[in-house]
This record gives C-alpha cells, sequence and structure tokens, in this order.
C-alpha cells in the first residue's frame, strides 16, 4: 500500500514538473498569443494591411518605427462576438488587443513576423479589482485571416496594374 501510494505521489510530482512554461493569465489558464510569419511581402505592405485591419477599432498606439498598434480599451457594449455566440455582454468586459509587427531573418531570407495578444478584463462591479480572462482566439485568428486577405488584394491589383 506504501509503495503504491508513494508511485502515485511520484508520478504526481513529476508530471507537475513537466508542466509547460506557456504564458499564465492571472485566473491560471495558459495563453499563446496568435501569430504569422511572412516571407513575401515588405513591412510596409503588412503594416498597411494591419492597419485596414484594425480601421473599425479604437487605436491608441500607431507606431510603425516600433511596429506596435495598440487599440484603447473596448468596453461590452462593443465587444467583438463570434456569431456562434450569444451575444450578451457584462458591462464591466473590456479588452484591448496589440500587434507587433517584427522584421526578422530565417535562413538568411528577410521575413516580418505578426504577433496579436488580446487582453481581456472583468471588472465584476465598481468596487471589485478588474480580473484578467482567458481568450478564446477567434478574434485574433480572424484578425490574421484579415491581414493576409488584405496582402492578397494588394498583390492581386499590383499584378492587375502590371498587365
Amino acid at each position: 500500500m506504501k509503495v503504491s501510494f508513494s508511485i502515485f505521489i511520484f508520478l504526481a510530482l513529476f508530471l507537475v514538473g513537466c508542466a509547460s512554461g506557456d504564458i499564465k493569465s492571472s485566473s491560471g489558464t495558459d495563453y499563446q498569443p496568435k501569430e504569422q510569419v511572412f516571407s513575401n511581402y515588405s513591412y510596409e505592405s503588412i503594416w498597411r494591411a494591419v492597419q485596414i485591419s484594425l480601421s473599425h477599432y479604437p487605436i491608441k498606439v500607431n507606431n510603425m518605427d516600433a511596429g506596435v498598434i495598440e487599440t484603447d480599451n473596448i468596453s461590452g457594449s462593443i465587444v467583438w462576438t463570434p456569431a456562434h455566440r450569444d451575444s450578451k455582454l457584462n458591462s464591466g468586459l473590456r479588452y484591448t488587443i496589440k500587434v507587433n509587427v517584427i522584421k526578422g531573418r530565417v535562413k538568411n531570407k528577410p521575413v516580418i513576423k505578426v504577433t496579436v495578444h488580446k487582453s481581456v478584463k472583468e471588472q465584476k462591479d465598481f468596487f471589485a479589482r478588474s480580473e484578467d480572462l482567458p481568450t478564446d482566439g477567434l478574434e485574433e485568428d480572424t484578425l490574421l485571416y484579415r491581414i493576409k486577405r488584405e496582402l492578397k488584394i494588394e498583390r492581386a491589383i499590383e499584378r492587375s496594374n502590371d498587365n
């Protein structure tokens, strides 16, 4: 009995020690920002696509030199909701989206990485502290999809002008 209990404790501690080092929100859930690496586009065209994709959001920071676009707080009355979810919103819910556009090199080839990070907070009542909530990643995926579509549209327009 003691041997099996010792083995159980050892396995439990071993499995806890092997947990991944992902970013944790204050609620304890894992979160990885969404990212996409582009290799066939210029930095300027990617930056323009990011700006067009975020054109319906209130922008607080728009710094091309630093490669950062950040939205202002988006409140519960205008929060993005996916089509398959109920649109009843909590008035204490708010979030921001931060997009980083970074130049780099992979195998001596220039690439640009776009990272989308969504920070969701909820304040239960006027006196409570705001609490970090996990994101489902759908809005971040949608923004990356929009960026890719804008790049494809720009490339198609360039090709039609060349002909």
